[in-house]
């Protein structure tokens, strides 16, 4: 299971570039994957004036554009931030799902995670995971250069963790971590500690 570190969450694209390609000479064939979004943004901007096409705006509307990616199997949780029309356009018309805070306040973590997770496995080899840490209320991570009100909770964000250990989970990141943003170091810890709630199964086989 590779997990990159961020940085940038440009990286995810990339990362999902290079894990499909292992992917395909695993397999043997081209390979389906699915993909969990977790961020307050959908970074799905197509291009920005300053950066282009390849910047921390645009990540998911790159992975979108992959051979081994569908739209009906990217799914983005915690949305709580500026969208823009136009990726949020994209998004929906083209079979994308979209679950915000709202949905995790109103139906819980459990149920919103059984269904990106049921949408992202869906047909799909595996699934990849990309985690902005922004997508946590500034409250429990201000050390990230987008940090926004009225995010999730970093109980929520170790829940769903626990129900991604569970998937079949390919490969997963977690971006934007700035520790000079945090000096207290909470945020770096929130994020260590959410990958050990994801690896935990998988590294010393356990189970609740």
């Amino acid at each position: 299971t590779p997990i990159t570190l961020g940085g940038d969450h440009y990286i995810a694209y990339p990362a999902v570039k290079g894990f499909a390609e292992g992917l395909e000479k695993r397999l043997g064939r081209n390979p389906r994957i699915g993909y969990i979004h977790l961020d307050s943004h959908l970074d799905a901007y197509n291009e920005n004036e300053t950066w282009g096409k390849y910047y921390h705006g645009s990540p998911a509307r790159r992975i979108s554009e992959l051979e081994a990616v569908d739209m009906k199997n990217m799914v983005w949780v915690g949305i709580n931030g500026t969208t823009g029309i136009e990726a949020y356009e994209y998004v929906t018309k083209n079979g994308g799902t979209i679950l915000t805070t709202a949905d995790i306040e109103r139906d819980g973590v459990p149920a919103v995670m059984e269904q990106a997770i049921r949408i992202a496995e869906q047909g799909t080899d595996a699934v990849y995971v990309t985690i902005d840490i922004d997508i946590v209320d500034q409250a429990f991570s201000c050390g990230t250069g987008s940090y926004i009100y009225g995010g999730i909770t970093a109980v929520q964000l170790l829940d769903i963790a626990a129900a991604l250990s569970k998937a079949n989970v390919g490969a997963l990141d977690i971006v934007e971590v700035s520790p000079p943003l945090d000096p207290s170091g909470n945020t770096s810890r929130l994020a260590a500690t959410t990958l050990l709630s994801f690896l935990k199964p998988r590294l010393f086989e356990f189970s609740e």
